[in-house]
């Protein structure tokens, strides 16, 4: 088990570089912004989940791993189901990608002065916990994608993929355990991009080169069983 300390604060704080991709090679010289909506569940399992990947030395580069759709209800390999309107979200472990950091300041989630939160992180022998997050489905997510006149192309791009090391991994992990537990309905927040700057850039431990990335933060009731069978 991992106790993560989520006040944990670096004198200098490093973001790891990761690539952010569409699948459709028509998009690839295109800056899109990629928005997903999440619940508190949906980040909770999220970066727990990317902590445990992160940390497990069995996992090689070039893994892969798939969101499953609402409707499929598999199971959660990245802590989280997506909406059966989404496309698919996966992430791809390069470890290369560890080797290019930047240390630069964004804004944080809390207050330096908060009350400090421990969160425990089970490995996936003890799989067996069940979480408040991982009842009754309300770890869902929503991905929306548009291109720089807001018009939404979600169903055009194909895949939504992320390239990253385990060091920007555990980072990203931890940075998005701290946004759940600083949960603010409907608040947006971008994620660190050194081409597209935005006035909601926080600190998320990683930052892109290409396309930008924003998480909202949103309510998300959760499925009947009608609704998927």
């Amino acid at each position: 088990m991992q106790i993560i300390d989520l006040n944990d604060r670096k004198s200098k704080r490093i973001q790891y570089k990761a690539d952010l991709l569409v699948s459709n090679k028509h998009y690839n010289n295109i800056c899109l912004n990629i928005y997903m909506e999440m619940s508190k569940e949906a980040l909770l399992g999220f970066g727990k989940k990317m902590i445990r990947i992160a940390s497990d030395s069995e996992i090689r580069n070039n893994a892969e791993f798939h969101t499953d759709s609402i409707e499929r209800c598999a199971s959660q390999p990245l802590g989280f189901f997506i909406n059966r309107l989404s496309g698919d979200f996966i992430m791809l472990i390069n470890d290369s990608y560890d080797e290019v950091s930047q240390a630069k300041e964004y804004k944080y989630f809390c207050d330096e002065n908060q009350k400090p939160i421990k969160y425990c992180v089970y490995p996936e022998e003890e799989g067996w916990i069940i979480e408040d997050h991982e009842i009754g489905r309300y770890n869902l997510a929503k991905i929306c994608v548009k291109d720089i006149c807001g018009n939404d192309i979600s169903t055009n791009v194909g895949d939504i993929i992320i390239k990253i090391g385990k060091k920007g991994m555990h980072e990203f992990g931890k940075h998005i355990i701290i946004l759940a537990n600083n949960f603010q309905k409907e608040k947006i927040y971008g994620i660190a991009n050194n081409k597209i700057k935005s006035d909601i850039d926080y600190d998320f431990g990683i930052f892109f080169d290409n396309n930008k990335l924003f998480i909202r933060c949103v309510d998300v009731l959760p499925l009947q069983y009608d609704d998927v069978y």
